[in-house]
């Protein structure tokens, strides 16, 4: 038990006439040694090295065992290993391409267009990125013109649209523009999916941002 929270237990001894008992200084540079010791190997073990900590790459966080369905990842032959890549991907047609990291990738995403059980059919529609705080699911902002027929006018409205964002897309940022197709329901509130990424292009010279 720590001695302090050992000294607020114990009555007051002044009351009885006797002087609250101190722990020996050897106590406290253990104490304060181990607990360094302990905070010293906590940051240690949070620090990877590995290759797949790497800037750029998807790093897992799911506890269980991520893979690809219907993929079978050990040789057969004891002590022989499979040349053949054994990742699964697809083309979703449409004139759309298969990015690079889908192909060469190793993220497992059951919700991927490309690499996962979602097929696309439905609207194509094209927005622009106004939020990416969420894992995997990004929020795209849609204007268009609504015609008043009493004003024979038209007026601006938009509309934000969830949409889920394969890690086969890398550096996504708000403003680019994307491409989304619709699927089935993957969650409340996604049911499209992301096809094509179009970077910003900042024309002219460089623009600070204000503080």
């Amino acid at each position: 038990m720590h001695w302090g929270r050992l000294l607020a237990t114990r009555p007051a001894a002044r009351e009885h006439g006797q002087q609250p008992r101190q722990p020996p200084q050897s106590l406290w540079r253990n104490f304060t040694a181990n607990e360094n010791t302990h905070r010293i190997a906590l940051l240690n073990s949070t620090k990877d090295s590995s290759p797949n900590n790497q800037p750029g790459h998807i790093k897992p966080i799911e506890k269980a065992f991520q893979k690809q369905q219907g993929i079978f990842q050990n040789s057969k032959v004891a002590g022989k290993k499979s040349v053949k890549n054994s990742r699964w991907y697809k083309e979703v047609g449409l004139g759309f391409k298969t990015p690079k990291e889908a192909i060469e990738g190793h993220y497992i995403d059951k919700k991927c267009p490309f690499t996962g059980d979602v097929s696309i059919r439905g609207r194509i529609l094209t927005g622009e990125i106004i939020s990416t705080k969420m894992k995997r699911t990004i929020i795209i902002r849609r204007e268009y013109l609504h015609f008043i027929s009493k004003y024979n006018r038209y007026e601006k409205r938009h509309k934000n649209l969830a949409a889920h964002m394969s890690p086969a897309f890398i550096g996504v940022q708000q403003g680019d523009s994307v491409t989304v197709g619709q699927c089935r329901p993957l969650s409340k509130t996604v049911r499209f999916n992301v096809l094509k990424v179009q970077k910003k292009v900042v024309k002219g010279a460089k623009n600070f941002a204000k503080f």
